[in-house]
């Protein structure tokens, strides 16, 4: 069994499964912050003293192992001048078959 054949078999599991898109979901999160930020060529430190918080909270945020609260990722978007737009109605209608 390959690594591909593996995966798909471990996804079969409910519980797995779940935190597979979890810490998926957690992961391009925390890209996105890290990306931005590059962009914005500002350090951690910075960020977090524009949003009011600690380094080593915007490291876990970037390292993509948990998924921040809406409020904490808007204050960080923010910070570096992008504001998050959710639009559920779309997201939702994909969901559909």
């Amino acid at each position: 069994m390959n690594l591909k054949e593996a995966k798909a078999e471990a996804l079969k599991n409910p519980s797995f499964r779940q935190e597979w898109e979890r810490y998926d979901l957690a992961f391009e999160v925390g890209q996105m912050v890290l990306e931005q930020r590059m962009k914005c060529g500002i350090s951690q430190g910075i960020l977090a003293k524009r949003v009011g918080t600690h380094q080593p909270a915007i490291a876990r945020l970037e390292n993509g192992n948990t998924l921040p609260s809406l409020t904490f990722l808007n204050k960080v978007m923010l910070a570096m001048g992008v504001q998050i737009k959710l639009n559920a109605i779309e997201a939702l209608k994909s969901l559909k078959p």
